[in-house]
């Protein structure tokens, strides 16, 4: 079965720099869309966090985003 992915809208991943940035966490958007580990990096950071629209956005961003 062939997975299909869409990129992640802006809004979408100017929610992800701001919601991970209460934990103060820096996250440069470009990097994340284009390298894999710094992604798993922050997704995985931001999965572990308390804050549960933070763990949401996270995962919705980690499931459209694809790497080859």
């Amino acid at each position: 079965m062939d997975h299909i992915t869409t990129q992640p809208e802006l809004l979408e991943l100017v929610d992800f720099k701001w919601l991970i940035a209460a934990e103060r966490r820096h996250v440069d958007l470009a990097r994340l869309q284009r390298d894999a580990h710094y992604a798993d990096d922050c997704f995985g950071c931001a999965l572990r966090s308390p804050c549960e629209p933070l763990r949401r956005c996270a995962q919705h961003l980690h499931d459209q985003l694809a790497f080859a």
